[in-house]
């Protein structure tokens, strides 16, 4: 359930994996209503299909099932657009060096191929062109515009939540980062062709959320 649609407080959280989303979700799950029974369900769904989140639109009487990186645009053109325009949007973003690092140690963690080189898996993430890769391709309104009203960043996420806890009316006392994949310096993991790999996919990323290298 790694998107949140709350309506007890009138928020949606997107989620881009590999931005500490799980635990961000969890946190914010706990804090609405019949959360085992929700948590439950989804675990079912997942396991006939890949849209394993829900939410049930009142103002449609429709419940609408979606992945849990489903994308912005793709959630606005489903909900309803009064839902979608009054309720408060936030993501957590990563510098994008950092988080193909990330990536990297979590796909060589779950697989098993252990001895993946970085650069061929940069690469081949490159050619698969997913839509989570580009951050800010993945926050942007059908309109071509970013539709969260808040951007966290992953480099000062307890500020960030902080920041915005009595907007969504979550209490951080458990807050806990989980899927921790990367406990060294990204840096270390590149050179001279990574790096203008990295600069040229997520310029958009690097410009418009003020990361470098």
């Amino acid at each position: 359930m790694s998107i949140v649609i709350s309506k007890k407080n009138k928020f949606i959280f997107f989620h881009l994996p590999k931005n500490a989303g799980s635990a961000v979700s969890e946190l914010l799950n706990k804090n609405e209503k019949y959360y085992t029974a929700k948590k439950i369900f989804s675990k079912v769904l997942k396991k006939f299909t890949k849209k394993d989140n829900f939410f049930f639109d009142n103002l449609q009487n429709r419940i609408h099932f979606y992945r849990s990186h489903a994308k912005l645009s793709y959630i606005q053109s489903v909900i309803s657009p009064q839902i979608f325009n009054e309720y408060f949007k936030f993501a957590v973003v990563r510098n994008p060096y950092s988080r193909f690092v990330s990536r990297y140690n979590y796909t060589k963690l779950i697989s098993k191929n252990k001895n993946l080189e970085f650069n061929i898996f940069l690469k081949n993430q490159i050619k698969y062109n997913a839509i989570t890769d580009q951050q800010y391709k993945f926050l942007l309104k059908n309109d071509g515009n970013i539709g969260v009203n808040k951007i966290l960043k992953f480099e000062n996420l307890d500020n960030d939540l902080k920041e915005i806890s009595n907007v969504i009316n979550i209490k951080l006392d458990n807050f806990k980062q989980i899927n921790i994949s990367t406990f060294d310096d990204y840096k270390d993991y590149y050179d001279s062709e990574t790096k203008m790999i990295v600069k040229n996919f997520c310029k958009e990323d690097l410009e418009y959320f003020n990361y470098d290298f």
